[in-house]
């Protein structure tokens, strides 16, 4: 996508059937990364990145099939590193969920992936347009009262910031394991929590598509420069896995979509395309 108001092709009214070849194949493949990550064994050839709240958790946990058991409750701030094994396109590939909280896990399985080994493919970064979700009371409280940050539009603000934050010292992590000879084929930029913002998706979509003027545009075009573009693609595309209101102190922003089937499309449509993007980046 080389455009500003793309975003809106991506996603069809109805979802439209991927047809997969060599079915056999694939399931004995799937069935053997489950066995590979169910034993401890296999390593991640995918990871999921982002800050705390962004909803890496529960992106992955919709493409594991875990959100699809009666018995799912929604996850909450992971400490820990996450293996699931995930089918994207023709193949199934170990997926890691890297905790978006400054830790040693964190900074642990970010060195074991970008720096240890070879088979690292592609990185899902996961961004949602300043609606992170704050989780601990004590700190809503703190930055209600205590900062003033007691609007949406003042959260939104912090957190966009601190997304850029973490943006740069995520593609600097990237940029030295290129340098190294390692490093993803692709990086894909979820733009998260769509149906909080679908009437405003072209503003979005300018905001963070690398050939766009937005500020986190501006960081992709500078990290091309370091690394070179022919040594890792980069997408950005929009999704969402659960629609729920955002609610900050008085203030609350709804869902703007209801459709269960639009949940789908978007979440079909999403994975659809890193599957282009992996088959591509070969």
């Amino acid at each position: 996508m080389t455009d500003c108001d793309s975003w809106t092709d991506l996603v069809p009214v109805v979802a439209k059937p991927a047809i997969y070849a060599y079915k056999y194949r694939k399931l004995i493949h799937e069935y053997w990364k489950k066995v590979q990550v169910k034993v401890g064994f296999g390593t991640p050839t995918v990871i999921i990145t982002g800050r705390p709240g962004s909803g890496k958790s529960v992106l992955a946990s919709h493409y594991h099939g875990e959100a699809n058991n009666l018995d799912w409750t929604e996850p909450g701030t992971s400490a820990d590193v996450e293996i699931k094994p995930i089918a994207i396109g023709d193949w199934t590939k170990i997926v890691a969920v890297i905790p978006g909280q400054n830790s040693a896990e964190r900074a642990r399985a970010l060195d074991e992936t970008l720096n240890k080994t070879s088979e690292l493919e592609g990185i899902i970064h996961v961004v949602d347009w300043g609606y992170t979700a704050i989780r601990e009371s004590a700190i809503k409280r703190d930055m209600i009262k205590k900062k003033g940050i007691d609007t949406i539009e003042k959260i939104r603000a912090h957190n966009l910031e601190l997304e850029l934050k973490d943006f740069d010292s995520m593609l600097e992590k990237i940029s030295m394991s290129i340098a190294n000879g390692r490093g993803p084929k692709w990086l894909v930029i979820a733009v998260n929590k769509v149906d909080l913002f679908e009437k405003e998706i072209h503003e979005a979509e300018e905001y963070y598509h690398p050939s766009c003027s937005g500020v986190f545009s501006h960081r992709i075009k500078s990290f091309y420069e370091v690394v070179g573009s022919h040594n890792i693609r980069i997408k950005c595309l929009p999704v969402f896995s659960m629609p729920e209101p955002y609610v900050w102190n008085a203030d609350t922003v709804s869902s703007q979509i209801d459709s269960y089937r639009m949940l789908r499309n978007y979440l079909r449509t999403f994975i659809d395309q890193i599957a282009e993007i992996q088959n591509g980046a070969k």
